[in-house]
């Protein structure tokens, strides 16, 4: 059973906002725990908390949602430039062509 005094920590933490796996870590709470509760919060009518941001994820991406408590609009997720677009699509085509064994340059 959660604990009352877990959820009260949660959505203390949720003031200053924070991401599923920093408010776990500040609760205590599992992972699931937390994510199931901020889900719940956010389709909830009305909304509790709302995505005030995104965070860089390992590899490099704006994947990660920082979630705040209250019930303005989700911040939008921040699109990807087109360098970075054209430089993941330059990085896919070189390892087609290590994993077919092709030779760069033009095909026969």
């Amino acid at each position: 059973m959660i604990d009352k005094i877990a959820i009260t920590k949660l959505m203390h933490f949720l003031q200053d906002g924070g991401t599923k796996a920093d408010l776990a870590k500040d609760t205590g709470l599992a992972y699931r725990t937390v994510e199931s509760w901020l889900n719940y919060w956010h389709r909830h009518d009305p909304k509790m908390v709302y995505v005030c941001g995104w965070e860089a994820a390992r590899n490099g991406a704006r994947t990660i949602r920082v979630y705040k408590w209250g019930g303005k609009k989700d911040s939008p997720k921040p699109k990807k430039s087109t360098a970075e677009r054209s430089k993941e699509y330059r990085d896919r085509k070189r390892l087609d062509r290590c994993r077919f064994h092709q030779p760069a340059g033009r095909l026969q």
